[in-house]
């Protein structure tokens, strides 16, 4: 749950309003290199928002990971995932139907 209480931010000006988001999601393990999650969101004031996707480990250094999600329209979205010596580096994609191909990298490490 995100802020929910309903809790405002008040500014010099106006008064802001946070949404209070409530999710719940689950995660399936079919075999030690495939992997099925899902994950519901309630915005107070929206729709339901849906969201599903499986990992694929070709390697052990390689994951595949396809999925979407949905609000008032579906949008697939596809992913890469490399890992060598604690760096992470993660490329996802998604088409959305209004932004067009929408590319996310990131680059993490881990301890």
């Amino acid at each position: 749950a995100f802020n929910p209480f309903q809790t405002n931010l008040p500014t010099e000006y106006a008064q802001q309003r946070l949404p209070s988001v409530y999710s719940l999601g689950t995660e399936y393990y079919f075999s030690e290199d495939l992997a099925w999650r899902t994950q519901i969101d309630r915005e107070i004031s929206s729709n339901y928002r849906f969201a599903t996707g499986f990992d694929y480990r070709l390697l052990k250094q390689i994951t595949i990971k396809t999925g979407g999600y949905g609000f008032e329209y579906f949008v697939p979205c596809l992913g890469f995932a490399a890992d060598f010596s604690g760096f992470v580096f993660d490329l996802n994609c998604e088409l959305h139907p209004v932004l067009g191909l929408n590319t996310l990298g990131m680059l993490t490490y881990r301890f």
